[in-house]
């Protein structure tokens, strides 16, 4: 890809960009430098970088994190996001307390990189099949961010990005693991290799991937993902989890189930009933329902307990149960 196609695809598939240069609004709003000052002071702009405003304020890390890579960009020749900000411009689940930062990746020019307060650069070479263009942003490919962050990231990181990517059919196992031999030698490539083993397009969410891979650490039996649980000839729910010899449904608890997932028209009361009664179909369908929080999903002591209880209690059978 020539540098001139590289800024004719990447403006076609910019969105609406409200981050503008210093000097581009000095010269073409005709604002002074003490315009520019006032407008900051008063809330009018807002500074991303030094030479770089908006007028826009984003409203979330990952809205913040994307306009400052878009910063950056204005600031950068023909600049390759990856890591992190690929991750954030494809949709993929990452760590929110690594957002702080952009990531670049150099692909020509001499060193290791550089590091500073509000972006990652690193030097790679990088195939033309591995560069792509997602949220108006040139990044690194699907398979080429998942093996990059689950190099960099801990392994929970990993799984969960590859899991997302699987799922939702942005690249296949096969893209994946030619990215991971495509990046034999780099440092972390070992952990990006088990976290793509691990991968399985069945997990619906960050939060199964690290209760899917904390199970999977812990003695226990192994569940199925998303079995289908039948009542009276019906599917009444897809679970999560389950462990179909004994009979129990585990099912993960996210903070936005109540919020931004609400289906159109739905209160969170609305949602909160519906849950109530799916559960309760649940159960009349002879499944024990055990239930975990974020903060369980990553303490693998804690969930072990909360399972092998329930587990264990469903072993028992219904008359020992009632006693």
């Amino acid at each position: 890809m020539t540098p001139q196609e590289w800024r004719d695809q990447h403006r076609e598939q910019a969105p609406d960009r409200r981050e503008r240069r210093t000097a581009n609004l000095r010269a073409d709003d005709g604002l002074s430098e003490r315009d520019v000052k006032q407008r900051v002071r008063d809330g009018r702009l807002v500074r991303l970088r030094r030479g770089v405003l908006t007028d826009r304020t984003a409203e979330t890390p990952v809205q913040r994190h994307l306009q400052l890579a878009r910063a950056v960009a204005l600031q950068r020749s023909e600049p390759v996001f990856s890591h992190v900000t690929a991750a954030v411009a494809w949709g993929l689940p990452v760590n929110s307390r690594n957002l702080d930062r952009v990531w670049l990746t150099r692909r020509r020019g001499h060193g290791h990189g550089r590091t500073v307060p509000d972006a990652v650069e690193s030097q790679s070479s990088l195939r033309a099949e591995e560069i792509a263009v997602a949220s108006g942003l040139v990044v690194t490919s699907v398979a080429r961010t998942v093996v990059d962050l689950g190099r960099t990231s801990a392994l929970e990181w990993g799984v969960a990005a590859a899991d997302a990517a699987l799922h939702r059919g942005l690249c296949t196992r096969d893209d994946l693991e030619a990215a991971v031999a495509a990046g034999r030698g780099r440092r972390g490539i070992a952990r990006a290799a088990r976290a793509v083993a691990f991968a399985d397009p069945r997990a619906e969410s960050p939060l199964e991937s690290v209760s899917r891979l904390t199970i999977s650490r812990t003695d226990l039996p192994q569940p199925v993902l998303q079995h289908p649980i039948v009542l009276a000839g019906r599917k009444v729910a897809t679970s999560d989890f389950a462990w179909l010899d004994e009979k129990v449904v585990g099912e993960c608890d996210g903070a936005v189930k109540y919020g931004a997932l609400l289906a159109d028209g739905q209160s969170a009361q609305d949602a909160v009933l519906a849950e109530k009664r799916r559960e309760e179909l649940i159960r009349e369908a002879g499944w024990w329902v055990v239930r975990w929080d974020w903060k369980t999903a990553w303490d693998r002591q804690r969930l072990a307990q909360r399972l092998r209880s329930a587990l264990g209690f469903q072993s028992l059978g219904p008359a020992a149960r009632s006693a």
